[in-house]
């Protein structure tokens, strides 16, 4: 419902991420700043918004409101109950005539509802639809402060397969090469066999005068395929502003 699952999705409103949190929301859960950006962390992001939720829900008093703030706003959903009076979602749907309350708020329950009863029959309504194995993964806890660069070379990992599995350390954090902390956690490919398992993605590295058109004479891959794989449209995969992406093995 937020970005079909491409982390690198970005939003006119400066949302980013799988869960879309715009800076001003997600600086409540997650560690937004010049190096790091958790929106990107698969894991953080997804507890942030679980958090959000569950706030969002105890307050509110019911999934169909809760889910709503979501793409309302928290702050916009109690506009409405104090207007109407009541929690009754059927009530505020039909009623609510805020400024902000459109076709996207209207129907974001809907769809969830609607994306639920797919997900719970999946193969009854898409038949052909293959389902990727999940991205198997490791957590690494750093024990004292290390410089990105030497945590790199110390874990033994590919500097760019490293960057992949942590979306969340921008690049200026790799050209500064910052220090981080105690305590902090990476994200490592799961060891098979003791050789790294990528699963099913690979990478490639960019020139300077590389274009998509080009890119995808020289892979044989569609223009199409490769955004998709990046982002959620070609102006979200233009912003990327990175010497790589992701391509199918």
């Amino acid at each position: 419902m937020e970005s079909n699952y491409w982390n690198s999705a970005y939003s006119s409103a400066k949302a980013l991420g799988i869960w879309q949190f715009i800076p001003s929301t997600g600086k409540k859960y997650m560690r937004i700043d010049a190096y790091i950006d958790e929106r990107m962390d698969w894991i953080k992001s997804t507890m942030a918004a679980s958090l959000f939720l569950k706030r969002s829900y105890d307050e509110l008093g019911g999934w169909d409101l809760a889910i709503t703030s979501y793409n309302h706003g928290f702050q916009g959903m109690q506009k409405a109950i104090n207007q109407h009076g009541t929690k009754d979602f059927s009530i505020i749907l039909s009623q609510y005539k805020g400024k902000a309350f459109k076709f996207a708020s209207k129907n974001f329950y809907l769809e969830f509802l609607a994306i639920k009863t797919i997900m719970q029959s999946l193969k009854s309504y898409f038949p052909d639809v293959e389902i990727l194995p999940p991205l198997e993964y490791e957590t690494h806890t750093i024990t004292k402060k290390t410089r990105l660069s030497t945590l790199v070379k110390n874990l033994g990992q590919d500097s760019i397969i490293f960057k992949l599995y942590n979306p969340s350390l921008k690049e200026i954090a790799f050209r500064k090469n910052i220090y981080l902390s105690p305590h902090s956690k990476v994200y490592l490919p799961q060891k098979t066999k003791n050789t790294i398992d990528p699963v099913c993605f690979s990478y490639h590295k960019i020139k300077a005068d590389d274009t998509l058109d080009t890119l995808s004479k020289q892979l044989s891959l569609s223009k199409e395929t490769i955004i998709a794989l990046n982002a959620n449209d070609k102006k979200s995969f233009a912003k990327l502003k990175t010497n790589y992406f992701v391509i199918i093995q």
